[in-house]
């Protein structure tokens, strides 16, 4: 309840703040992708703040006669997204606890060519991981990175067994404290929590779609990946 009251305060906080704005091409040309990101303006970002990204379809695509659907990478501040041509609704917010706001903005988008692939992103989270971990105290926490890495690693099957979100979080807490019970590795597990929350349905019992399981699939492989190359 608490927490409730916390957001909407700064929900009406944000409604007399300086405007929000997505900036990047709103008619993206035929070969390119959509690359957006969301300009803050004087405000900041603390390390507990999130920036959430949502893609919606406007249009239908005359090859399948259904609304079109976005292919998207986000990347902290920053979302880049395909799909079939047509106009897209791009959404974003950034809410931050700590440095007391809530803010949000859209825009449309129109993609003039195909979807294209996506190519790999800047690996934000691999940094982010490795600056956490060189915080982290336990003397052991190579071994804990290990082993929270070997959990990570069965998110593929325990993804597609999950119907929700809250679902997906709990089993893969389940898997991790097999081999390694209690509350480890804290600060690296915020910084994948945080990566989650960007593309995760904000309530955990909402359905998980077929593009967000996939999403906490690559979430999870590139955390494994870094967990596995700590000093």
């Amino acid at each position: 309840m608490k927490r409730l009251v916390c957001l909407v305060l700064l929900v009406l906080a944000g409604a007399c703040s300086a405007e929000v704005k997505i900036t990047g091409e709103a008619n993206v040309p035929a070969g390119k992708l959509a690359r957006l990101d969301i300009d803050l303006g004087d405000l900041k970002l603390s390390e507990k703040g999130q920036v959430r990204w949502k893609v919606r379809g406007l249009t239908i695509d005359p090859t399948t006669n259904k609304i079109v659907v976005a292919d998207l990478q986000t990347m902290g501040t920053k979302v880049v997204f395909t799909g079939p041509p047509g106009v897209y609704l791009v959404e974003v917010r950034a809410l931050d606890f700590k440095a007391e706001f809530f803010e949000e903005a859209e825009r449309e988008v129109t993609l003039a060519g195909g979807v294209l692939p996506i190519p790999p992103p800047e690996d934000l989270l691999g940094k982010a991981i490795f600056e956490a971990y060189a915080q982290e105290k336990a003397a052991d926490k190579k071994n804990q990175c290990l082993l929270l890495g070997a959990a990570y690693r069965k998110a593929n099957d325990i993804a597609r067994l999950s119907s929700t979100a809250g679902e997906l979080a709990d089993k893969i807490t389940a898997e991790r404290e097999k081999t390694l019970p209690g509350d480890p590795l804290r600060l690296i597990r915020t910084a994948i929590s945080k990566e989650l929350a960007a593309v995760m349905p904000k309530k955990a019992n909402e359905v998980l779609t077929d593009l967000q399981r996939q999403q906490a699939i690559s979430i999870y492989t590139r955390a494994a990946n870094a967990l596995e190359k700590v000093p």
